[in-house]
């Protein structure tokens, strides 16, 4: 009933003052086998608090997030190292496509050495207008493939174009720890 990769992300510097320490991200190939998993783990946990499992660790919220994950960069398919970098920052469509986002996401990716998604909320979170914006996401390599790749784009910095209407606020950057990965 797991998910393929679950990573937790722990703050290292970012933006806005988001009231957690850590989140958890949990990816499945496709939807259909997110609600069988899923819902096998709900219909254990009825009736039960799911969140017993970390009293006196950490204290859990109940918001929880679906989002479409769409990679730029494939998956490599190899082994997701068990500690690394990955930045995200919350972006606008302003008229772009999810397609605009991707390609945008794969350019930049590529310049940084880094690969590169883009997840659009599906289900619950915050409210948001359907379709309005996004995340950018990237996953380093190393943490010294980070400090590389930003300084490959501070040194050759993009100049802005028209054709772009995509808009995106300042990044964060995250301690990213490989919890599992499966062959599901």
């Amino acid at each position: 009933t797991s998910p393929g990769v679950v990573v937790m992300r722990g703050k290292v510097a970012v933006a806005g003052n988001p009231q957690f320490d850590f989140l958890i991200d949990s990816y499945w190939p496709s939807y259909a086998d997110m609600v069988e998993k899923f819902g096998t783990f709900l219909q254990r946990e009825a009736g039960r608090n799911g969140r017993r499992r970390l009293d006196g660790v950490a204290t859990c919220n109940d918001n929880v997030r679906f989002s479409s994950v769409r990679f730029a960069t494939p998956p490599t398919g190899g082994s997701i190292p068990p500690l690394t970098a990955q930045a995200t920052a919350f972006c606008e469509f302003n008229g772009a496509t999810v397609a605009d986002a991707v390609s945008m996401a794969g350019a930049l990716g590529q310049n940084i050495g880094a690969g590169a998604a883009v997840a659009s909320r599906s289900f619950g979170g915050l409210r948001t207008p359907v379709n309005s914006g996004f995340q950018i996401r990237f996953y380093f390599p190393s943490f010294p493939d980070f400090g590389a790749g930003i300084d490959r784009i501070n040194q050759n910095p993009a100049a802005p174009t028209q054709e772009n209407p995509i808009s995106c606020n300042g990044p964060s950057l995250w301690a990213a720890y490989l919890i599992h990965q499966g062959n599901n």
